[in-house]
């Protein structure tokens, strides 16, 4: 679908903004806070972060309470402002052996080295409808956390469970070439918003 010029100018836009608002708060209902989605809508958080190629759950989630919950518009709105972000740090290089797993499915591998771990999973509940959530209660929140957080969050005096990748084991045992080294250009990453590519790119190869 195409746009075409509409006469108005900042008086439409005006009150195009106040029509939004008010669809969103005409229900009367009390306004939902950015903290709540933040906190109970990590999933459309992480999806819009995802999206949006910028991880602030802070900025997801108040551009989907400004979208009213439309995930595509808040990627958009987040990417735009990621724009607008000088880059101040280079991104950390993870271990997954090092990793706090929550959950560990393999499709490839039944047997898996280190097994399955089903972790927070919705594939079981044959997609019923939990109308208890619809009275949902602070005092059976915090019991429910009282009683819980105790076997999900790490402890100092426990061991994590380590889960050795699938590519090192096959690796090991000679079915997999090693990886190629990687390139010692000696070039530091740089802020391509901030300074322009320039043709023709070329990603130095070890030799």
């Amino acid at each position: 679908m195409g746009y075409v010029a509409a006469r108005g100018g900042v008086e439409a836009i005006e009150h195009a903004r106040h029509l939004v608002r008010y669809f969103r708060l005409r229900g009367g209902s009390a306004p939902v806070g950015v903290r709540q989605i933040q906190d109970q809508f990590r999933l459309a958080v992480d999806k819009v972060m995802g999206e949006g190629s910028l991880y602030s759950p802070f900025h997801a989630a108040l551009a989907l309470k400004q979208t009213e919950g439309d995930g595509a518009e808040a990627a958009l709105m987040l990417r735009a402002f990621a724009s607008t972000c000088p880059r101040t740090a280079v991104s950390y290089v993870a271990d997954p052996g090092e990793m706090y797993v929550l959950r560990r499915i393999s499709a490839a591998f039944q047997e898996v080295p280190g097994g399955q771990l089903l972790g927070p999973s919705r594939d079981y509940t044959q997609r019923l409808f939990d109308f208890t959530l619809a009275e949902e209660r602070d005092a059976e929140v915090h019991a429910f956390l009282a009683e819980y957080a105790p076997a999900v969050l790490p402890d100092a005096g426990r061991a994590l469970p380590r889960f050795p990748k699938v590519l090192d084991v096959l690796r090991a045992e000679g079915l997999l070439a090693p990886p190629p080294p990687r390139p010692e250009d000696g070039d530091a990453p740089f802020d391509v918003t901030r300074r322009a590519l320039v043709f023709p790119a070329r990603s130095p190869r070890p030799r």
